[in-house]
């Protein structure tokens, strides 16, 4: 329920409707604590994290549970009384904090993201759901992946994919979903051939379901919209596989990743501004695509009024899709990148460049690692105990790691435990301020 719009027996039965806002109000410190974590990119617990909330709400754990439990501790220790009542009393299997409601709320978050994304351009979700439908179908047996195998051997001249799978793009790694949409289109022709094959069953090997099924399938994917949508869509999506790959990679050097996501944001401002010469090239691939499956241009049919889809004005066929689709999902894409990526945000990596490792390294390809560092503690001067000795700090920590025998600390966690002596006064404020995790520590 949204809240906007409450079932019947919701407004007629106020004990109900009493227990629905009452719940809400216990699940809301429980989301917002999912949400805090993954904003700040703290994983919500290790591998497993079956420990049971403690019976004296809000006392510390000395087993050392994962940064969700420990931030729930946070709240009801700051005053959160709804959420503390909460744990106190519900009972062992109504908690909402273990991992599997931990896994359900985030699949809820990706829904709304899914789904604000989908109401931008719909063509695109429209295409986006037939795909992962095609693929579930293809892919779910053998007995309908070996004849699609087939068909690729047969076709090879209509692809030059040495693929034989398609890829699972409903997964909720991006590069996956990046990458099986060009593995779908890649193979689009001889997925033609293999559901066409399956829907006529002219040789009585597939049962009546099943070519009931392709048949469908058939039809959702066998119109130009679909084909238009997928083509665009994959080219802009592969603009962002690199930068993809950096952020869901195991390790990450945040500082470089820096300087690929501007150069990302770049090449998207380079897309709109010459946003006709990308559409031509896309759409032709379209056309071409569309002639080996026997399509011909088209568009969703219009009229005055329209509710169901975009009714943008256009001269050709190739700018209706220009308006719908490609215009629309590049500035997404860069209204996206400026939100996630501000100007802010960059100053806080910048201030990375305090960590030893990263240091030396920016040293030794001669850019000014205290200018980069600066720039954020500029930002927190306010917050600096001794702001006029920075200077000072700055140029006696440089000399300090330079001359510094034994392994640089690679982290901020590693930095901080290597400098518990006293001094680096400032440098340490600003360490403690790029470290939320010291606040919320697996380990305690």
């Amino acid at each position: 329920m949204s809240g906007t719009a409450q079932p019947i027996e919701v407004i007629v039965d106020t004990n109900l409707k009493k227990e629905v806002e009452e719940n809400r109000s216990k699940l809301a410190p429980i989301i917002d604590t999912v949400l805090f974590c993954s904003r700040l990119g703290l994983p919500l617990r290790g591998h497993r994290d079956d420990a049971k909330y403690h019976p004296e709400v809000g006392s510390y754990s000395t087993g050392g549970v994962g940064n969700f439990v420990e931030s729930l501790n946070f709240r009801v220790r700051a005053g959160d009384k709804i959420l503390e009542d909460h744990l106190k009393t519900c009972g062992k299997n109504r908690s909402y904090i273990s991992k599997t409601s931990q896994n359900k709320i985030i699949n809820c978050c990706g829904q709304v993201i899914s789904e604000k994304i989908i109401n931008d351009i719909k063509e695109i979700n429209t295409m986006l759901k037939h795909v992962n439908e095609v693929s579930h179908f293809i892919n779910i047996s053998q007995t309908r992946n070996m004849p699609f195998e087939d068909i690729i051997k047969t076709h090879s001249s209509d692809t030059e994919s040495r693929k034989t799978k398609l890829g699972d793009v409903c997964r909720t790694r991006w590069v996956e979903r990046i990458e099986g949409l060009d593995t779908f289109t890649e193979l689009f022709v001889p997925l033609h051939y293999t559901l066409e094959a399956m829907k006529t069953n002219s040789a009585g090997e597939y049962n009546p379901s099943l070519s009931s099924d392709a048949s469908s399938h058939l039809t959702r994917i066998l119109k130009f919209e679909f084909v238009a949508a997928l083509v665009i869509t994959r080219h802009i999506l592969d603009v962002t596989l690199d930068v993809t790959k950096l952020l869901q990679g195991k390790t990450i050097d945040i500082m470089d990743g820096i300087h690929l996501i501007n150069s990302l944001k770049d090449n998207i401002i380079l897309m709109r501004n010459s946003v006709d010469r990308y559409h031509n090239i896309w759409y032709e691939e379209a056309l071409q695509l569309a002639i080996k499956v026997g399509l011909e241009e088209s568009k969703p049919r219009t009229v005055g009024r329209q509710t169901a889809r975009a009714n943008h004005p256009f001269k050709t066929i190739s700018e209706y899709y220009k308006r719908t689709i490609t215009i629309p999902f590049i500035d997404h894409l860069h209204s996206s990148l400026q939100a996630r990526f501000d100007i802010d945000s960059v100053n806080v990596y910048k201030g990375l460049s305090i960590v030893p490792s990263k240091m030396l390294s920016l040293t030794r390809d001669g850019i000014d690692w205290i200018e980069e560092f600066k720039t954020l503690a500029t930002f927190y001067y306010d917050d600096l105990p001794n702001p006029l000795a920075l200077d000072a700090e700055l140029s006696l920590w440089d000399t300090y790691w330079t001359t510094f025998e034994g392994p640089c600390p690679s982290n901020i966690a590693t930095t901080l435990k290597a400098v518990r002596f006293e001094g680096f006064t400032n440098i340490k404020v600003i360490l403690r301020i790029l470290d939320p995790s010291i606040l919320l520590s697996i380990t305690m």
